[in-house]
């Protein structure tokens, strides 16, 4: 089928094949795996963030080079990146049948190049972090924190290349992504409003009412999604890999690191359920009309 009549179904869909495929291929050195998107990503974010960055310290006089106003701008870059994401996965896992172990040639060209679009754009937001939040602003003077992020963007770039280097799992990647970013505008957006508050230029009642909404909403969604649907498809996925007739696509000691790695996520996010279960019943008697406003924080 030709590129001209492979036509997605979609808007959104045709809109990323489209800028796919009008970047030039650039392939990682001494291999045929395509990173010219992943690259072309990771710029897009780091200029994005210098955005931010100018928007929040002109327009809205924040302190330049302070660990707040850093920190902000990292959070919009990161709601950035989930948010034009998001909808990509989506169109994804629910155009093609969703089979986690399935060989990505069994699907038309066009969603080939939006999922190859889709992990490559993950993949440059990993790169992007590592580099830019941990060693430009750091300088290698990482605490046990900044090691597990680097650690999550390791593990998670390299599951989403396997599978582009194999040309299987994709969907199971994709899952675990959706699943992972769909709470990230919220999580980033409470960082952002919290470091607001510190600031005498931000720290009204307007922005104490929007924390309180936007923290109240990644905690009703961060544990929703973390405690019983996320374990879910993982479940599913899990047993995807071990028994479903497609899994020979994949060889078994990528199977097993791709379960360990996804329920490693899965463990490691339950002391922010723990959390946002804790801001959930600081909000119970937000519903009966005394919504809190002045938190400490």
């Amino acid at each position: 089928m030709s590129l001209e009549t492979d036509a997605p179904p979609s808007f959104l869909a045709n809109v990323w094949v489209k800028a796919y495929r009008a970047v030039p291929r650039i392939n990682f050195p001494f291999t045929e795996l395509d990173i010219a998107f992943s690259l072309c990503s990771a710029t897009f974010l780091y200029l994005a963030r210098l955005s931010f960055e100018e928007t929040l310290i002109r327009v809205f006089q924040w302190p330049r080079d302070t660990p707040g106003t850093t920190e902000a701008v990292g959070s919009l870059a990161a709601m950035l990146h989930a948010m034009i994401l998001v909808p990509g996965l989506f169109v994804a896992l629910t155009t093609q049948p969703y089979s986690p172990t399935e060989h990505i040639s069994k699907a038309p060209q066009w969603w080939q190049d939006l999922v190859s679009a889709l992990l490559q754009t993950c993949t440059g937001y990993m790169v992007y972090d590592s580099v830019v939040s941990f060693f430009m602003l750091k300088g290698f003077d990482l605490d046990g924190t900044d090691l597990l992020f680097l650690g999550h963007h390791l593990a998670t770039t390299i599951y989403m290349t396997q599978t582009r280097v194999i040309q299987a799992g994709h969907t199971s990647a994709m899952i675990c992504m959706l699943l992972g970013e769909f709470t990230n505008p919220f999580q980033n957006g409470r960082n952002v409003t919290n470091q607001a508050l510190q600031l005498a230029c931000c720290n009204g009642i307007w922005m104490q009412k929007a924390h309180s909404i936007i923290e109240f909403l990644f905690a009703f969604f961060y544990f929703t999604m973390r405690s019983f649907v996320a374990p879910v498809f993982f479940l599913h996925v899990t047993i995807q890999l071990l028994i479903a007739p497609s899994r020979h696509n994949i060889s078994l000691g990528l199977r097993i690191v791709w379960i360990l790695l996804i329920w490693a996520v899965e463990v490691g996010s339950y002391d922010w359920i723990i959390q946002c279960w804790d801001i959930l019943q600081t909000y119970r008697e937000g519903f009966g009309g005394n919504w809190p406003i002045q938190k400490e924080l």
